[in-house]
C-alpha cells in the first residue's frame, strides 16, 4: 500500500529534507526556507506565509480540492513548485538548482537523482513515525 501524507506532514517532510541539505552544506537559501518554515512552541509558524505557498504548491499538484491526504510523489513535485514561489529560480544558490532541477525532472517522468529521492522517502519515513513532526525553532528569552 502507498504511504500518504496530511497536509501537515508533508510540508513537515520537506522542511526535514531540506533540513538534511542544510545540515550537509549550509546556505543562505537553506537557512531563509527553514527558519520560515519553522514552528513556535505554542506550534504557530513563524511565517504563515510558508503554509499558504505550501497549500498552494500542493493545490497545483492535485486537482481535486477535497483531498485529506497526498502521496510521497504528489508530494516531492508540489515541493519543487513550493521552492520555486518562494525562491524563484534566479540568483538561487546550487543546491536549490539541484533539488528544483530534479524535482522538474521527476514531474515529467525522467530520471532523478537516486540519493536525493532515497533521502526524501527516508524524510517521509521519519515524518509518518512520530507524532508531532514539525520543527521547532525556540527563541531564548531576553536577559536583563
Amino acid at each position: 500500500m502507498q504511504k500518504k501524507l496530511t497536509k501537515l506532514q508533508s510540508f513537515n517532510a520537506v522542511a526535514r529534507l531540506l533540513q538534511r541539505y542544510f545540515d550537509h552544506k549550509p546556505s543562505s537559501d537553506l537557512a531563509t526556507v527553514l527558519t520560515n518554515m519553522s514552528f513556535l512552541k505554542n506550534k504557530h509558524m513563524i511565517d504563515s506565509i510558508m503554509w499558504e505557498i505550501w497549500l498552494k504548491s500542493l493545490s497545483q499538484v492535485i486537482k481535486i480540492q477535497t483531498y485529506k491526504k497526498v502521496t510521497i510523489e504528489q508530494a516531492f513535485i508540489a515541493m519543487g513548485l513550493y521552492l520555486e514561489d518562494f525562491l524563484g529560480t534566479e540568483d538561487i544558490e546550487n543546491d536549490m538548482i539541484f533539488l528544483q532541477y530534479n524535482i522538474r525532472n521527476f514531474s515529467k517522468n525522467k530520471l532523478v537523482d537516486p540519493v536525493l529521492f532515497k533521502e526524501w522517502q527516508e524524510c517521509v519515513r521519519e515524518v509518518l513515525a512520530v507524532k508531532d513532526s514539525r520543527a521547532y525553532f525556540y527563541i531564548s528569552p531576553k536577559k536583563q
